[in-house]
């Protein structure tokens, strides 16, 4: 037989009864999840519209979130999309504070070694298109301390200076085409 289950003298669960939801109360601490659990989420977004120019990467959005054991990890996840004014790929990456994250470690070239490039190709008008990057990058922080996840955004770097503009196709404005995409930030914590 099952004893009964007692709480501050009276009995809360006995092999007879079943437990009262109103009897379930507190919370498990994080330290208390399994590996892989996910401890908290936090997202950012913009809806864009502004416009850039420049020959290296500029930062779109930024996020920050704390986590509580040197062990977690943080799961990145993200979305942007640029108009551009011309023809010309855009890569995008991620930043731990001023640390690259993620990225590939190739150079040279007129690449953009980011987390994600995008390719300007298409048969539409060019400042109709819209080009979507995506990207997950599993980081491994190591601290308690509060960070700050930066989402950068370049064009490609060997003819000067391009112009976009973000989350809407360039000739949005004055076209009337109108295919807005909402930049994103998710950061989420991972129990290790």
């Amino acid at each position: 037989s099952v004893a009964d289950i007692e709480a501050n003298g009276s009995a809360v669960l006995t092999s007879a009864s079943s437990l009262a939801s109103a009897n379930l109360t507190g919370s498990v601490p994080s330290s208390a999840m399994p590996a892989g659990s996910v401890l908290q989420v936090v997202q950012y977004t913009t809806d864009g519209g502004a416009t850039y120019a420049a020959n290296d990467y500029v930062e779109m959005l930024n996020g920050a979130i704390t986590p509580s054991s040197v062990s977690n990890k943080i799961l990145i996840m993200y979305q942007v999309g640029t108009g551009e004014s011309g023809r010309q790929p855009m890569s995008a990456r991620l930043r731990r504070d001023t640390t690259v994250v993620g990225s590939n470690t190739a150079t040279g070239g007129t690449s953009r070694m980011g987390n994600m490039a995008s390719a300007a190709n298409g048969a539409f008008s060019l400042q109709h298109q819209m080009q979507v990057m995506v990207g997950h990058i599993l980081d491994s922080p190591s601290t308690t301390s509060a960070i700050t996840y930066r989402l950068d955004v370049s064009p490609r770097n060997d003819d000067g200076t391009k112009t976009w503009r973000l989350g809407q196709v360039w000739s949005e404005q004055s076209s009337g085409y109108s295919m807005p995409v909402k930049t994103t930030l998710t950061l989420m914590e991972i129990a290790g």
